[in-house]
């Protein structure tokens, strides 16, 4: 659809005195102070900060930085020479160093024991005691049992 043309124009003014025209001029101050120091904040966010600094490190071929991507060599290098340099005390190999960091002791008789008591309890018929064999009188009885705790 076309738009109609306008019949008349009607013309507004607005006239600020010197007060307003103050006013006015530090609002647009301040909101274009905020502006510019939203946009230097999110420049300078950690995330952006570390792609320059990459970018720049790959760009003139200069460490600013430890960590950064172009550094992966020298990071798996400086991993082989210390893995190469403490093996003997780690172990024969990854394997045994990782599997020595994973190892759990044996069980002890007494949690033997509690994985064989929770066991039976799973095994026993709902509503049973299975250390009395009496049934339970209460929802919260059945808890106490599970955590190992008898109430009257």
């Amino acid at each position: 659809m076309t738009k109609k043309p306008p019949t008349e124009i009607i013309e507004v003014r607005v006239s600020l005195q010197d007060k307003q025209t103050q006013q006015l001029d530090a609002i647009i101050g301040a909101y274009q102070v905020d502006k510019v120091s939203e946009s230097i904040d999110q420049f300078l966010s950690f995330e952006n900060f570390y792609i320059g600094i990459t970018l720049l490190e790959i760009a003139t071929g200069k460490e600013i930085l430890f960590g950064t991507p172009n550094d992966i060599g020298d990071i798996i290098n400086d991993v082989r020479n210390w893995w190469k340099a403490n093996k003997d005390e780690f172990g024969p190999g990854l394997w045994a160093f990782i599997l020595r960091l994973i190892e759990r002791a044996p069980l002890t008789p007494a949690q033997e024991a509690a994985i064989a008591q929770t066991a039976t309890l799973y095994q026993t018929e709902a509503g049973i005691d299975p250390s009395t064999g009496e049934t339970y009188t209460s929802t919260a009885q059945i808890w106490a049992q599970a955590f190992g705790v008898n109430l009257p």
